[in-house]
Parts: structure tokens; C-alpha cells; sequence
């Protein structure tokens, strides 16, 4: 009652001016009642409302501080640090929407303020929104606000959002800006990731907060767990090793003047007798240098060089301490140069110091990569930390050699070395991580291609598993494409498990064994990435495939008969959009198996078999529109058998054809000869529309040859039981004269595509130059240096390849592109009513809108291509469509 009485005697000054003593004194909940009455008395002074509110903020009386910013606001609505606070004190009490509210109004009217971005951040960690804590903690960053342990935070909230590059980025910021346990902690967790599958690292991270302290428990745990995958590894992966680089290629890619010049002491005292000295490894040491500080004797330099060029003369070329390697005189001269310049001399000085870097960088050695308890490279961690430039340094021949090694282990399916080069220590520039991959991206290239050949095979020719199985088991195709980090190599996983996918669904569509397209389907079990996305996309589109084939099952039959001979009777079939067939005729439908090249005229392939269905044998008339189902199944000795049912009448046809036996039969032998006149007569036309006479010229001389075919077949099919080897000189005469029609044509063909190239070319090389990386830039040049051998070429499939490729290039980035994304969603979305299933349809749409709004493009990409999937099969090719899905 008294306090209360003193504060009604005093004046809102005198009461002002308490308050604030009280405040500095700590006194909060003293200060509070006197301050609240001095700002009713001065409303209008703005600070007093700011430390009413710090007051009730620092006693813990959030409540209190949210009333009062309040009541603060309602008389400096402009105040931004009001705003600010009472957004900071509702985050604190969890009341979210108000808070963000109230720091937006901040935000309009102080964006620079540091604490601001602070507050935000503590909303979007409550909220779990880690995009938008990045975005906020980016913002701070830009305002130079943020201290080494706030550039861990933000390396936390990258790696909350699954950015794991860019959270060992801000953790080796902290670590770098502020040596603390946590950055080094948190570094080796990131690296421990199963997505990152970087161990080394991981464990180099652990020892280095080991090392600021030694009692760090959990560091403990965390090292002892990864040295328990790292020491079996090192032991497989020095074995696979053994003889992996030879020795004539050891020295490509660096040379170090301190171990070329035996310069090991700084002034000119030679000791070349010295022991060399050997770690529990086995990995020599050279006699170590201080890392800088006095100069090296010049003299001594010159006396080095003096021996260097007798021990070349003397030993053709040979440097016995460099294992007896040839080294050209002129690049060993050279290395003189790189003694001048501090710096220079420093970091060669460092390499030297480190003999598994400087035997991996000359010699190709693994053990750089291996763990150890006997090798940790403290010093030079320490370097490419502090000093940037030494990574620049190293990082061209590290690149180069680390490319050469990796290729070579991955050629030769040697994986504890794959693994091994691919779990950390990878000391190279961004820009230069593409070297280090350029010959595993050919390795991959070559594999996806095999099976892309099989792709287009299996159009035709029923898929072998054996094949298809043995190929993925004999090269590791699963084993090498799931170490494969997926940063680089995201694209060419989809593409191999896509392709195999693909396979599976024409083992089933075009041949109506869906057996054999789950068996197939299966091989992509194998494929379990580092990136738990790709993995996802794979476990659902396996689950959706499994569904088509499961509901596809409930319309087709199968049964077994005697010998384990399938008899199918499918969902799927061949239109006939001819002329009706009546069952009181002789019109006939042919069936022609034909062997070779799919780009050719059927006509100049050999035949391996055929199936007549004649009217006089149908039950009803076949009418325009028709399905006819066939099956072929070729036995191991390579009888061929195909069914056709009709399924107007339930009539089923079938034959059989053996190998050994040779079938001509007349009658389709003199239509064919019909077809192969009216062929050559339309290229004459249109090559003399075109006015190339001397295509022209050339048709002209196949006239006669052609004629006499056509005449000749036709008499002898007045004779179809003629058992004279005539139809087959006639059969051979026909192919010989189809293919030369083939080849004289086959030119336009090429035309087209070599302009389709030239405009496709021209495109993709302006998307390339805006919007590509470095890794299309150099799939771009690939197809660009191969240009001559192509364009050149008179094989149309060479071409069509390139051009396939550009497209490849083409939907990378369009695929990446949100513009791209978004107009080929709200084009899919404008078809919903002729999409297949409506249900899954309305959930895309609604997910895909969801996408946008978040702006989570790859989420986005997924939900077009399942709604293009639900398009009907015609709608797919359409030439809006094509627009979207021809870029790849």
C-alpha cells in the first residue's frame, strides 16, 4: 500500500527515471508497475513503451511484454521494433499465426533489422519450415550479422532440408570462422549420411573435435562406429588395388620439386644417405620440411638439378628415387620454376609433407583415401581451410589423377576401390568435380546404352531375361550404379532403371508375357540408391507397374499345355484398318516375320516365317477395325510359332516355322514383287518432283530387274505347287533388288535428319549457354566433337542417336525449368476429363497445384509424369504433347 502511495506522489519523470534505474540494477518486477504508470502518463514517448516491454520480457513475464507491446503499438503503429517484439514474445508462447503476422508488419517497416531475421528464424524452426528458416538465416547472412555459431545453425537448418552440400558448406564456415566441437560434430554427421556416404570425411571431422576436446563422448561413439565400416574397406580395397596403375603410368598428372630434386634440407646440407622412414602402413616417409620459413639455398637447388639431369643421362631418362619412371628432361628442368614464389614453394612443400597425398597425386596410390589410425592429415585440412588457394592448387591434378584411378576401378568392377575413392578426402574444386567423373560418366553412358538397345529390341523380339540378368550381374551394373554418388549421377540412375522398367512393360504389351515382365521388373529391386528420393520414385513406380500388370491379368487368359508350350490369349491385339474381309472371298490377311534391321523395308530382310488367314477360312466376315491377337514363341532351337486369334469369331490360326527349312510361299511372293514395283515407281516420282535427276537416273536402271520380278512371280504363282528351286532364286533376286532401292533412298532419310540435327543442335545450345550446367556444357561438346563422324556417316541410326541425345540435353533442363513445369502441369490439368482414372487424377491436380504453391519443382515434375501416364495412348503422341515429353 505504501510502494503504491509513493508511486501516486511521484511524478511520470520521476517515475520514468526509477524505472530505468531499477532496470539497469536488474530489479524487473519493481521496475515494471513504475514504468507501466510513467508510459500511461507520457504515451506519446516511444522508448518507455520499449523498455516497459524488455522489462516483462526479461523477468519472464511474456504475457505482460505482449500486452504491453501492444498497448505500446496502439500509439506507434510505425514502431518496428515494437512489432518486432511482440512477435518474438508470441513465437516464444507458441502462438504462430499472430506472431508472423506481426513480424510481416516489422518486416515492412525495418527489413534490415538483424533481430527480425532472428525471430523468424525461431518461428520457422518451430514450424519445422526448414525452406523458410534458410531463407530468413540468408538474410541475416546478407545484413553481415552472423557469427561462426550461427553459420552452424544455418548448416543445421540445410541439413534439416536435406541440402547436405550446402550444409558442410556453412558447418566448415563455422569451423573455419569458430574451431567449436559442434561444427566439427555436426560435419562428421552430415558426411556420415547414408545420402553422402562420405566416412572419411566423417571420421577426419570426428577427430578434429576429438582434438579441441579430447573427452568429447559422443565424437567417441560416432568415430568408433565409422572405423567399423572403414577398416574392413581399407583392407578390400588395398587388395582389389594391387596392380590397379602401372607403373609407367605413375607421374602424369603432378610432379613434386622437393621429391624430383631430393631437396630436403633448406639449406644446401646434403644427407641423401638418410634411412627412409616407414609407418605402421607400410607408406614411406620422406624426410619432412618445415612447412615455412627460410628460404631454400639456391646453391643448393642448383646441386640438385646438377644430379637430377646426370642420374637422366645416365639412366635414359630413369629416376631411381621415382621407382626407375622415365621423366622427360624438359618437364623435370621446368619444376625448377615452381621453387620461385613463396606461396607456390609452400603448398608443393606441404604435398611433400604428406606422403599418402603426394603418392596418391604422383602415383596413383589409394592409401590417401584409406583410413587409418596412423594417418590423419591434420596439417592439411588445416591448409584447405585457411588458405583457399591451396585447393585451388592441388585441385586440377587431384581431379585428373583421382579421375584416372576411379575410371580404372570402375572398368574394372573393382568396388572396395570405387567405394574407397568415393568416401571423402576428394580435395577438389567444385568446378572440378566433373574431371573426377569423366570416366565413369562414359562407363554409365555405355552401360545405359546397352540397355536402351534392348529397349528398342523388345519392340520386336521378346526380351531375355538371361540376357538382361547376366548382363547386370557380370558388369556389377546394380553394385556400381548404387556407390554412385547421386549429386552426379542422379540422371544417368534414372535413366539405367527407367530403360529396364521399360522393358518389363514390353515384355508384357508387346508380347503378352506377364511372367516375364515381373521377373524383369524385379532386376530393378536391385537398385537401391544413396538418394532416398530416387529410391522412393523407384518403390513407387515398381507398385504402379505391379498394378497395371495386375489389373491387365484380369483380362487375359493363360494355360499350360503338354511340354510346358504356353498358349496365351491376350488383352492386347492388332487393328487391321484395311478393308473388311469377307468370309465368302479370298482376300487373304499375311503375317510376315521378317530377321534385320528395324529401319529397312520388310522386303529386304530375310523371312523367317508367316501366317496366311484367308476369308473362305473365316467363320464370319472380318470387319475393318478388327483385333487380332498374336503371340510368337520361339523355341531354344529356334522353331518359331505364333498364334493369331480373331476375336469376332473366336477362330484361332497358327504355324510353325523351323529354321532349317527354308518357306517361300508363291503367292506371297509375287504380292511382295507387286509392292516392290509400286515402291519404285513412287521414288521415281518423287524424285523427279524434287528434281533429282540423278537419283532419278539411278531408279531408272532397277526398272527392268524389277519388272521381270514381278513377271516372273507372278507366272509362278500359277504354279504354287511348283517344287523347283525358282521361287527361291526369285525370294533372293526380290531382297537383293529391295535393298538396293533401300540404299538409293535411304539419302532422304539422312537429309532430314542431318537438318533435324542442325535445328535441334542450334536450340539446345542456346538452352545450354542460359540455363545449363557444366555437366550438360560437356554433354553438349561430347555430341558437338562427334559431329564429323555422324553427319558424315551414311547410317541414318547414328544421327537419330545425336539428335536423341540433344533431346536427353534438352530435358534436363526443361525438366529443372519452373516455367516448363508449370505450363506442362496446367496443360495435363486442362485434360482432366480424358485422363484414365479420374480419382488418381483429381489427387494429382490437387497435389501438383500444392507443388507450385510450395515451390517444390521435383515434386511437381513427378506428379506430370504420373498424369501423363493416366493420358489415352493417342492423346500421348499428340503433337501438343509431344511439345512436353519429345524434349527427352
Amino acid at each position: 500500500m505504501g510502494a503504491a502511495k509513493a508511486i501516486l506522489r511521484m511524478t511520470a519523470q520521476e517515475l520514468k527515471e526509477t524505472g530505468q534505474k531499477l532496470c539497469k540494477s536488474g530489479q524487473f518486477a519493481e521496475a515494471i508497475p513504475l514504468l507501466k504508470s510513467a508510459a500511461d502518463a507520457l504515451p506519446d514517448d516511444e522508448h518507455l513503451w520499449e523498455e516497459l516491454v524488455v522489462a516483462a520480457r526479461d523477468s519472464g513475464q511474456d504475457g505482460q511484454a505482449i500486452e504491453f507491446a501492444k498497448l505500446g503499438i496502439r500509439h506507434h503503429p510505425r514502431s518496428y521494433w515494437l512489432w518486432q517484439e511482440l512477435g518474438s514474445r508470441l513465437v516464444k508462447v507458441d502462438k504462430l499465426d499472430e506472431a508472423e503476422k506481426a513480424l510481416d508488419n516489422a518486416r515492412s517497416l525495418n527489413p534490415g533489422s538483424p533481430w527480425l531475421w532472428r525471430y523468424l528464424i525461431r518461428l520457422h524452426q518451430k514450424r519445422e519450415n526448414y525452406a523458410k528458416e534458410i531463407e530468413a538465416w540468408e538474410k541475416l547472412r546478407d545484413l553481415g550479422e552472423m557469427d561462426g555459431a550461427d553459420l552452424n545453425s544455418l548448416g543445421i537448418a540445410y541439413y534439416n532440408h536435406e541440402n547436405f552440400a550446402k550444409a558442410v558448406e556453412f558447418y566448415q564456415q563455422s569451423a573455419t570462422k569458430l574451431p567449436d566441437t559442434s561444427a566439427f560434430f555436426n560435419l562428421g554427421l552430415v558426411f556420415n549420411h547414408p545420402e553422402v556416404s562420405q566416412d572419411a570425411d566423417a571420421a577426419d571431422a570426428y577427430r578434429c573435435a576429438l582434438m579441441l576436446n579430447p573427452n568429447y563422448e559422443a565424437a567417441k561413439e560416432r568415430i568408433e562406429a565409422t572405423k567399423k565400416k572403414l577398416l574392413p574397406l581399407a583392407e578390400s580395397a588395398r587388395i582389389e588395388a594391387g596392380g590397379l596403375i602401372k607403373p609407367d603410368e605413375c607421374f602424369q598428372f603432378y610432379l613434386n620439386p622437393f621429391e624430383v630434386f631430393q631437396v630436403t634440407e633448406l639449406h644446401g646440407n646434403e644427407n641423401q644417405n638418410k634411412s627412409i622412414e616407414v609407418d605402421a602402413d607400410g607408406v614411406a616417409r620422406p624426410q619432412l620440411l618445415p612447412r615455412s620459413g627460410s628460404a631454400l639455398d639456391i646453391k643448393a637447388i642448383q646441386r640438385a638439378k646438377k644430379r637430377l639431369l646426370q642420374e637422366i643421362e645416365l639412366n635414359d631418362g630413369r629416376v631411381p628415387w621415382l621407382e626407375n619412371q622415365p621423366i622427360d628432361k624438359s618437364r623435370a628442368l621446368a619444376l625448377e620454376d615452381e621453387f620461385l614464389g613463396e606461396e607456390k614453394q609452400g603448398f608443393h612443400r606441404a604435398v611433400f609433407n604428406s606422403p599418402r597425398l603426394l603418392r596418391f597425386l604422383t602415383r596413383g596410390d589409394i592409401e590417401h583415401f584409406l583410413y587409418s589410425d596412423e594417418y590423419f592429415p591434420e596439417e592439411i585440412l588445416e591448409l584447405l581451410d585457411n588458405e583457399p588457394e591451396f585447393r585451388r592448387f592441388i585441385s586440377k591434378p587431384f581431379a585428373r589423377q583421382y579421375n584416372f584411378l576411379f575410371a580404372r576401378a570402375i572398368n574394372s568392377h573393382k568396388l572396395a576401390v570405387v567405394e574407397a575413392l568415393l568416401d571423402g578426402r576428394r580435395w577438389v574444386e567444385p568446378e572440378d568435380e566433373d574431371i573426377c567423373f569423366a570416366g565413369a560418366y562414359k562407363h554409365t553412358k555405355m552401360l545405359i546404352e546397352w540397355v536402351e538397345t534392348k529397349v528398342l529390341n523388345a519392340a520386336k523380339t521378346k526380351p531375355d531375361y538371361s540376357e538382361i540378368a547376366e548382363f547386370i550381374e557380370h558388369l556389377a551394373v546394380a553394385e556400381t550404379f548404387n556407390l554412385l554418388p547421386t549429386a552426379f549421377f542422379r540422371d544417368d540412375q534414372s535413366r539405367l532403371v527407367e530403360q529396364i522398367r521399360l522393358i518389363a512393360v514390353a515384355a508384357y504389351n508387346k508380347h503378352s508375357d506377364s511372367e516375364l515382365s515381373n521377373r524383369i521388373l524385379r532386376l530393378c529391386k536391385r537398385f537401391n540408391f544413396k538418394s532416398a528420393d530416387l529410391n522412393k520414385q523407384l518403390d513407387e513406380d515398381f507398385k504402379a507397374i505391379e498394378e497395371i500388370l495386375t489389373e491387365n491379368r484380369k483380362h487375359s487368359f493363360s494355360a499350360w499345355g503338354q511340354q510346358d508350350q504356353a498358349i496365351y490369349v491376350t488383352h492386347t491385339g492388332i487393328k487391321f484398318a484395311g478393308v473388311a474381309i469377307s468370309a465368302a472371298d479370298d482376300d487373304q490377311i499375311r503375317i510376315i516375320v521378317v530377321e534385320g534391321p528395324a529401319e529397312n523395308h520388310f522386303t529386304t530382310n530375310k523371312k523367317v516365317g508367316y501366317l496366311e488367314i484367308s476369308g473362305k477360312d473365316l467363320k464370319r466376315d472380318l470387319l475393318r477395325g478388327t483385333e487380332i491377337d498374336l503371340t510368337f514363341e520361339v523355341s531354344e532351337s529356334r522353331d518359331l510359332t505364333f498364334h493369331a486369334y480373331v476375336n469376332s469369331s473366336g477362330q484361332e490360326f497358327s504355324q510353325i516355322f523351323n529354321p532349317t527349312y527354308r518357306a517361300v510361299p508363291v503367292k506371297a511372293l509375287a504380292k511382295e514383287a507387286e509392292l516392290l514395283d509400286g515402291q519404285l515407281e513412287k521414288e521415281k516420282a518423287e524424285a523427279m518432283e524434287n528434281e533429282n535427276y540423278d537419283v532419278v537416273e539411278k531408279l531408272e536402271k532397277l526398272v527392268a530387274p524389277v519388272q521381270e520380278l514381278t513377271g516372273a512371280a507372278m507366272l509362278l504363282s500359277l504354279t504354287p505347287d511348283d517344287e523347283t528351286d525358282e521361287r527361291y532364286i526369285l525370294e533372293d533376286r526380290k531382297r537383293k533388288l529391295a535393298q538396293e532401292l533401300s540404299q538409293l533412298t535411304s539419302g532422304k532419310r539422312i537429309e532430314r535428319l542431318r537438318n533435324e540435327y542442325r535445328t535441334e543442335k542450334d536450340e539446345v545450345a542456346g538452352i545450354v549457354n542460359e540455363s545449363g550446367n557444366d555437366h550438360e556444357r560437356r554433354q553438349l561438346h561430347e555430341v558437338v566433337a562427334q559431329e564429323h563422324t555422324f553427319m558424315n556417316s551414311t547410317n541414318s541410326q547414328k544421327i537419330q542417336a545425336a539428335i536423341d541425345q540433344l533431346h536427353r540435353i534438352r530435358g534436363q533442363i526443361l525438366r529443372r525449368t519452373p516455367d516448363f513445369l508449370v505450363n506442362w502441369f496446367q496443360f495435363l490439368a486442362n485434360m482432366r476429363e480424358s485422363l484414365n482414372d479420374q480419382l488418381q487424377a483429381k489427387n494429382l491436380i490437387e497435389a501438383g497445384k500444392r507443388h507450385i504453391a510450395a515451390e517444390d519443382y521435383d515434386k511437381l515434375l513427378e506428379v506430370n509424369e504420373r498424369l501423363h501416364s493416366l493420358l489415352p495412348e493417342d492423346e500421348k503422341d499428340s503433337k501438343e504433347m509431344r511439345h512436353f515429353t519429345n524434349i527427352t
